[in-house]
């Protein structure tokens, strides 16, 4: 009981339980997160899916609002009306790290059940070489459009290795 308890603290309820309390997802990559549900009481209620510190301040990303599947954007959700309430987040970006919570919709209260999710940046190289700047193959020249450039017979070679997390 003690441990349920302070399950229900840390995640939300016992009445709907994700996979994982924790996610971690590297930069480009997709989740996928199970919630699962007492059918026999919240088959028919509307489950989403939201993003925020606390269940008082959650932005709702996504729900299935009387469907059992819902694309949008880069948010998928399936509930397959047999206890399971599926959510794929696609093509992570940095700014997509918090926490997000599992949530079916009640009367005087939602049901709720939290989710962390960390993203693990990736290192990407910039270099420097006779007056042009590359991005690992693209040259950021390339990048803005009628961007009248010349290369430089500098010849200077500049080699920096960036975590995403500071571009």
């Amino acid at each position: 009981a003690a441990t349920a308890a302070l399950q229900d603290r840390i995640s939300g309820t016992t009445e709907l339980q994700p996979d994982r309390a924790e996610q971690l997802v590297a930069v480009g990559g997709d989740i996928m997160v199970s919630c699962r549900y007492d059918r026999r009481m919240f088959v028919f209620n509307k489950k989403y899916w939201c993003q925020g510190e606390s269940r008082h301040n959650c932005v709702i990303l996504i729900s299935t609002e009387g469907q059992t599947q819902v694309k949008q954007g880069r948010f998928s959700a399936l509930d397959n009306r047999q206890g399971l309430f599926l959510v794929r987040m696609e093509q992570i970006i940095l700014s997509d790290a918090g926490v997000y919570w599992c949530a079916i919709d009640k009367m005087y209260a939602d049901i709720m059940s939290a989710v962390r999710v960390t993203v693990q940046g990736t290192l990407h190289f910039v270099i420097l070489l006779r007056g042009y700047t590359r991005l690992g193959d693209m040259a950021l020249s390339d990048l803005s459009e009628g961007a009248n450039r010349r290369p430089t017979n500098s010849g200077l070679l500049l080699l920096s290795l960036c975590n995403s997390r500071h571009l």
